[in-house]
């Protein structure tokens, strides 16, 4: 699904992302920790498309990046870490701008899905300048889910929501995942990460410093507690 070969990102004289090399498979949910700075929403970007690579090669869905740049509008969808729509335009305007961006057809059913989807439905017809950080957060993540993706870039997905919120998108990522979609997943909320990820890929200046599974992340917790015993 994602391949990244000695990737590297520079900036002039700074270096933002060393050598990364990383696999993400169909149907995994991957997070991504580190400090602030460390790289962690260049990754997504790299592998997003919406940022070149200085040094390396990036595989997507079985391509070279390169070779598939026109097989891949579609296939991915990113959620940012800050989002912004129309403000005087209703939830549903601006989903149907994006409808016809992707030239997606029967737009009204598929829009009408995806506000279900976050539970905005009967939110559609409202103006998004009164919405709550909440609801942009949760019409956000439905104007990822418009295009049906099969890999998901998500940055900070959990911001803004209650602890509703939270359990629902956790649901959703799970259900996804369990269809094949791909995640990957920046994230400060450690119970979050703990909860969804089958990896967690730990960023450091740039490099790439751990990359453990479920199974080691449950380990290295008992072995926690046990030494606090």
């Amino acid at each position: 699904m994602v391949r990244l070969d000695n990737v590297s990102k520079r900036w002039g004289y700074r270096t933002i992302l060393s050598g990364i090399s990383l696999q993400i498979r169909a149907g995994e949910c991957v997070s991504v920790l580190g400090p602030n700075g460390a790289g962690k929403s260049t990754l997504l970007k790299l592998i997003a498309r919406l940022v070149a690579p200085t040094e390396g090669r990036i595989e997507l869905f079985g391509e070279p990046l390169a070779e598939a740049e026109a097989s891949l509008r579609g296939r991915i969808g990113y959620l940012f870490h800050q989002s912004s729509f129309y403000p005087h335009l209703s939830a549903a305007e601006n989903l149907r701008i994006v409808c016809r961006w992707y030239g997606i057809a029967d737009s009204g059913r598929v829009i009408a899905e995806a506000l279900a989807q976050v539970g905005l439905r009967l939110a559609k017809d409202e103006k998004v300048q009164i919405f709550s950080r909440g609801m942009v957060q949760r019409l956000a993540i439905a104007r990822v889910l418009l295009i049906d993706p099969e890999l998901l870039l998500l940055d900070e997905p959990h911001t803004g929501l209650d602890q509703e919120g939270v359990r629902w998108l956790n649901g959703l990522i799970r259900e996804r995942a369990a269809a094949g979609t791909a995640v990957l997943m920046v994230s400060h909320d450690l119970a979050q990460v703990k909860e969804l990820s089958d990896r967690v890929l730990w960023l450091s200046q740039g490099k790439l410093t751990r990359d453990i599974s479920r199974k080691q992340m449950e380990e290295l917790e008992f072995q926690r507690q046990v030494s606090y015993v």
